[in-house]
């Protein structure tokens, strides 16, 4: 055996045992999201998962503890929407206005100096941007660890814009009007039902994507903003049958009781773009109120940046909070319901037995003014630490 190999081998045993020990999480006001706050919890982790949770659990033997006391202690932090990690000219596709065979994670690549972690941002959802009528599957990502391996979900909802931007993308090419974007559409998944007919299939991948929009195994994620536009992404989701979640949604406010009544969920965000809604007449609608208002009509809320860095979705938290969203129901748009709208509940939101070990330890609350990460750690390991190092 080579001396480097040896030394692969000891490092790769060495991480193995790390992972087998107990991380205990001691003391700490713990806010579990799913479940009651616990005052002096305790959080055990193993094997990148959480162990157990609760007020009374005793610490194994042996086990690396972490003290908590005086500090909050939160799941990590998911942003449902944003363009992390893809540059805009291969965030979409120039070539046409549909193309739902496109999968982000192909121009998907993690900065390796995100400021976002350390703001105890730990997953984000990442979309294809808002040019394409359809342009392609989104993904949930991770927002630390190798290349490959950070992928949460690759296929999390298929990427749809209405409004003026398809409008303005393609110059004579259609779309040139909000009627030809939903005739673009509507005639995608009429394609995709004819296409399920086919026997034998042959393979074509846009209509497969198409396919697990239908078969209702992904979202239609709408980008949508005034409320006509909204409502004509709900009444498309009503003739197919499909599971839509409006993104942005400037204007969803306006239309909260219909949304609700669909079980239409939103993605609010970002909050502050700008006075009289950053010149876009279909912002005309904006309101840093829009998720409360939304809340309180009982539509299912998360909230996101729609950016690919600068401030992290934590001050999109507060801002809501500051404008009517109460501190739990915000703090729950970051964590459980995001992974909620984005099905990936079974693995991060909440700090659950089983679920991934992903979880933030906050000098204050984080919707607090002064609130600041101390630790951050994703799958059972600490990738920030305050006066230290990832």
């Amino acid at each position: 055996m080579t001396v480097k190999v040896a030394l692969a081998a000891i490092l790769a045993a060495a991480s193995a045992s790390a992972q087998d020990r107990v991380l205990a999480i001691r003391g700490g006001q713990v806010h579990p999201i799913s479940s009651a706050v616990i005052q002096n919890g305790t959080i055990l982790i193993q094997g990148g998962k959480i162990l157990d949770v609760g007020g009374a659990l005793s610490v194994p033997a042996g086990a690396e503890v972490i003290e908590a006391r005086g500090l909050i202690v939160t799941p990590g932090i998911i942003d449902a929407r944003s363009h992390l990690g893809v540059n805009l000219s291969d965030g979409w596709e120039t070539a046409g206005p549909v193309y739902p065979q496109l999968r982000v994670i192909e121009s998907f690549s993690l900065p390796p100096n995100h400021d976002w972690l350390r703001e105890g941002v730990t997953a984000a959802y990442v979309t294809p941007g808002e040019q394409n009528v359809i342009g392609g599957l989104g993904a949930v990502v991770k927002l630390f660890g190798r290349p490959g391996e950070v992928v949460v979900r690759d296929a999390a909802g298929l990427s749809v814009s209405l409004g003026e931007v398809p409008k303005a993308s393609f110059g004579t090419e259609a779309p040139r009007t909000r009627m030809g974007t939903v005739y673009l559409l509507r005639q995608a998944l009429i394609r995709a039902q004819e296409y399920r007919d086919y026997d034998p299939v042959p393979r074509d991948l846009a209509l497969e994507a198409l396919g697990k929009v239908l078969r209702r195994e992904v979202p239609l994620r709408v980008q949508a903003n005034t409320p006509d536009d909204i409502m004509n992404a709900v009444r498309v989701a009503k003739e197919f049958n499909l599971d839509v979640v409006i993104d942005v949604g400037v204007g969803a406010h306006e239309v909260a009781e219909k949304l609700a009544a669909a079980r239409v969920p939103v993605v609010v965000g970002p909050n502050m773009i700008g006075a009289g809604g950053g010149g876009r007449y279909e912002f005309y609608a904006h309101t840093e109120e829009n998720a409360a208002r939304l809340q309180r009509a009982g539509v299912k809320i998360a909230l996101s940046t729609d950016d690919d860095g600068g401030r992290s979705v934590v001050m999109e938290a507060a801002v809501s909070r500051a404008h009517g969203l109460p501190e739990a129901d915000a703090l729950k748009a970051v964590t459980l319901s995001a992974a909620e709208i984005l099905g990936v509940a079974n693995r991060l939101g909440s700090i659950e037995k089983g679920k991934d070990a992903d979880v933030v330890i906050w000098s204050k609350h984080p919707l607090s003014t002064w609130g600041k990460t101390e630790k951050v750690i994703i799958n059972g390991r600490v990738v920030f630490s305050r006066g230290g190092s990832t």
